[in-house]
């Protein structure tokens, strides 16, 4: 008798732990923009394929995490738009249609902006939210140039981003 139960100990275990390794999340990387997808001014956001033509984008600092970039250069007003895709579900869940976007200028740049205080509820101080200052541009538009936007967007089981190479013309 004991050495059936130690048997359905163990089959039970190895079941339990081959059906924890086979999850149905993808083997991309997370928190790396597959889980969902992304237009710009009706610019679709796509995968870069050669990262080391775009000479204004070593001197960024965390280039290793710009792997996505717009088909085209976009101009006039800015307008983000954000939908799932077939891996969604999977790691994300139902996109809540709450969008961050933080704008990087890859060369120097005037942008009209005002400083804004915002809680920050990632961050607790004895269980309160940080309150931290972001700029935010006052017009929707960017002068020429390049930079990385990161979007941000969160679903109803995690989040997800994406770090965007974009032209300004």
């Amino acid at each position: 008798m004991r050495k059936i139960l130690q048997f359905l100990i163990a089959l039970y275990t190895s079941i339990f732990l081959f059906s924890c390794s086979s999850s149905n999340v993808s083997d991309l990387p997370m928190r790396s923009g597959f889980y969902f997808d992304a237009t710009v001014n009706n610019t679709k956001v796509i995968r870069i394929k050669n990262k080391q033509s775009i000479k204004s984008l070593q001197a960024y600092s965390r280039v290793s995490s710009v792997i996505w970039q717009l088909e085209n250069p976009i101009s006039g007003n800015l307008s983000i738009k954000i939908s799932d895709n077939k891996r969604s579900k999977e790691f994300v869940g139902a996109l809540t249609n709450n969008l961050q976007t933080q704008v990087v200028p890859l060369q120097p740049v005037e942008l009209d902006t005002t400083a804004q205080l915002h809680k920050n509820n990632s961050v607790r101080v004895n269980g309160s939210a940080v309150i931290t200052q972001k700029n935010m541009l006052n017009k929707n538009k960017l002068p020429v140039g390049e930079y990385v936007f990161r979007l941000k967007v969160t679903g109803t089981d995690n989040w997800d981003r994406k770090e965007v190479y974009v032209r300004v013309k």
